[in-house]
């Protein structure tokens, strides 16, 4: 069954340990193990790989077997450090045990043990001289009767037929054993040589492939910023078009004005003439029309005098109406050429306007694109790449295989977590990070971190995430059903398409500050998450929050995020978990887990509510089929009332007809959630294929 074993360095003080989750299912070799015991020091120990472990008894560990008797705790022996002295193990196991009588035991057992490997290595070492003795003699031997047989034949003492080769019986066995040994040689050598050529062509088959995919790449980031540049170009010649038409109607309204001014101050010219001068001007008019009606009929009878007296007269009136129009016209002019103007400063505004919300949007679709690439679309020549669109910042954190760094997008200047991701160190592990991006690019959802882009280069994997601009703590009580209701409701989300996410911890938590003042939790790391399609057997987690059905290897699902909800909301409530052992042995707490054995002790929570007791103790279940799930935490009432049971939600009758409204909503969207999650996994299937169909 599972075990978890402590690893501790020997050498100097600070001395570094890690604790471990074996399963004996999931190790691979023990040199694997060695390995991965290496890593989990850190990329601090990176350099000094282990080379040697003991168990606390001095017993050196050969074999996966050794990890599961009956020692929990081992010493590491880094490559270039001597095996620790007695007195270093001493102080070593003072540190390890600082109670009880166990250090001296160990230490006594420790002595022994080394004192008997020694014993044997000097045995051995007598037994290959006490070999090389006896082989030396019989050399001797040998020659001395071959040397007396010469002797013999020189002096003719040794029979003719004798001379063709007295040693030929003892010759044959061995000639046939050498022969045999070259043979062996030579095959073995033959195999080594095929089996390299093998290597190389294999290496260069995949270098050929590399190179092609990172070709391929280019041309299409080629004819990507070849068709930016277009719709660049484009958008600048509407923009000049529009610019020019603009310019002429704005030239055109104030040509409009310019006259209209013009033509008021002509009117406002005239109207201005004193009443005398009017006086003299109409006296010279009828004089001028007097005379040139005499000069053109000066015998004219009466009725013509009359005729023509009336014919003047209409002539004055005509022309008193022609002034009256001319005074009054370039005031109509002057008020069109204002509402002209006024138009054109509308419509100006109504452009800027649309202007304004065109860049709104186009900035607010450049913050939450997520760009889906398959996994030859994200390979980039190499990181210049991303160095020309990225600002990499400050670290935010790091893990045995990547780096978080603070970054900002150079083109827009928003800040994003990208995470550095080193291909060497994630040998083996590469599913992992296939698995995380897979599952975040479907995730869209307000409490988690969101995935927007990656990139892969020869030796790195860049992922460019969303930026949590997050808090470390957070005191309040009150905020723990604010928390726990926003950590249910990503896990609502993920468990509505069949998601599990496994690795549920604080430390995956991240707790963002909005700019109203309010917080939010988001989930991160999806390293662990997969799909549920059948009962899962592979042990993993913490062993904190791990859940009783993985230990005990009977097939687990998502109720396993459950029963750490059920944990991290207690840890919440009253600052320490509901499973620990006083003795820190894993193997104790791991019996309290699978007992299900916990208690809210006091005085840490005799303030706490009742409705708060009655939820953890539904999450903590060793049952899994009768534990609670994300709609039965949303729709209770502590989750539903905030934590203030005592307070009935705005719009709602009661508490208790809020959470069966709260229920009816989840239960109904989950379906939703389940069948377009569905639908989208199959239109995925469909592109592949079509793009494999392509290729």
């Amino acid at each position: 069954k599972p075990k978890v074993i402590t690893i501790v360095r020997s050498g100097p003080k600070p001395r570094a340990n890690v604790k471990i989750l074996l399963n004996r299912r999931s190790v691979q070799s023990y040199e694997q193990l060695v390995t991965d015991i290496s890593e989990a020091f850190g990329p601090k120990h990176r350099h000094a790989k282990i080379r040697r472990l003991f168990s606390v008894r001095g017993k050196e560990v050969h074999g996966i077997s050794d990890f599961f008797r009956d020692d929990d705790c081992f010493i590491a022996v880094s490559v270039g450090e001597a095996n620790p002295s007695d007195a270093d193990v001493g102080e070593l196991l003072e540190e390890i045990f600082p109670e009880g009588n166990y250090a001296k035991v160990f230490q006594r057992e420790w002595e022994k043990n080394q004192r008997r490997s020694r014993r044997s290595v000097a045995g051995s070492l007598k037994s290959n001289r006490d070999a090389v003795n006896t082989n030396a003699a019989m050399g001797k031997y040998e020659a001395e009767r071959r040397a007396a047989e010469d002797e013999k034949r020189k002096r003719g003492l040794v029979p003719p037929r004798n001379m063709e080769n007295p040693f030929k019986k003892t010759e044959d066995p061995r000639d046939k054993e050498r022969e045999e040994a070259a043979r062996r040689k030579r095959e073995e050598e033959r195999r080594r040589r095929e089996e390299e050529r093998m290597e190389q062509e294999k290496k260069e088959k995949e270098r050929e492939e590399r190179e092609q995919a990172e070709r391929a790449a280019r041309e299409r980031m080629q004819q990507a910023e070849q068709k930016e540049k277009e719709a660049q170009e484009k958008d600048r010649l509407e923009q000049e078009e529009r610019d020019r038409k603009k310019k002429e109607k704005d030239d055109k309204a104030q040509r409009k004005a310019e006259k209209a001014s013009k033509a008021k101050d002509g009117a406002s010219g005239q109207n201005d003439a004193s009443p005398g001068q009017k006086q003299d001007a109409a006296q010279t008019k009828d004089k001028q029309r007097e005379s040139d009606a005499t000069t053109a009929a000066p015998e004219t009878s009466e009725p013509a005098t009359a005729a023509a007296a009336a014919a003047a007269e209409d002539a004055e009136m005509s022309e008193a109406a022609a002034t009256t129009a001319a005074a009054t016209a370039p005031v109509a002019a002057a008020a069109a050429a204002a509402k002209d103007q006024a138009a054109s400063q509308r419509q100006q505004q109504k452009e800027k306007r649309r202007q304004e919300r065109e860049e709104k949007q186009q900035r607010k679709r450049a913050k939450t694109k997520i760009v889906r690439k398959t996994k030859e679309e994200r390979q980039v020549a190499s990181d210049d790449y991303i160095l020309e669109r990225y600002d990499l910042g400050r670290k935010l954190g790091d893990g045995n295989f990547a780096v978080v760094r603070q970054s900002r997008k150079k083109e827009t200047g928003q800040e994003f977590a990208v995470k550095v991701i080193d291909k060497a160190k994630l040998k083996g592990k590469e599913h992992m990070v296939e698995n995380e991006i897979d599952i975040m690019k479907d995730c869209n959802h307000a409490n988690i971190v969101r995935l927007f882009e990656e990139y892969e280069t020869a030796e790195r994997i860049y992922l460019v995430m969303e930026l949590v601009k997050w808090v470390s703590h957070f005191k309040p009580l009150g905020l723990s059903a604010l928390m726990v209701k926003d950590l249910c409701n990503a896990l609502y989300y993920m468990h509505s398409r069949s998601i599990v996410h496994r690795d549920l911890k604080p430390e995956n938590l991240l707790v963002h500050r909005n700019k109203d003042g309010s917080i939010t939790l988001k989930l991160a790391d999806f390293g662990l998450a997969m799909e549920v399609k059948e009962l899962i057997y592979t042990v993993c987690g913490t062993p904190t929050y791990v859940a009783p059905e993985i230990l005990t290897e009977v097939g687990y699902g998502l109720e396993v995020d459950m029963w750490a909800v059920g944990v991290i909301t207690y840890i919440l409530l009253c600052g320490f978990p509901p499973f620990r052992s006083p003795d820190r042995n894993q193997t104790e707490l791991f019996e309290f887990i699978k007992a299900g054995e916990y208690e809210f002790l006091s005085p840490y929570w005799d303030s706490t509510s009742k409705s708060a007791k009655d939820l953890i103790s539904r999450l903590l279940i060793v049952d899994r089929r009768k534990r609670f799930t994300s709609v039965d935490v949303l729709s209770h009432k502590w989750v539903v009332s905030n934590g203030q049971p005592e307070t009935v939600p705005d719009g709602a009758p009661s508490l208790d007809a809020a959470c069966k409204k709260t229920r009816r909503e989840l239960e109904d969207q989950a379906k939703v959630n389940y069948d377009s999650y569905q639908r989208h996994k199959a239109e995925k299937r469909k592109e592949r294929e079509r793009i494999r169909g392509e290729e």
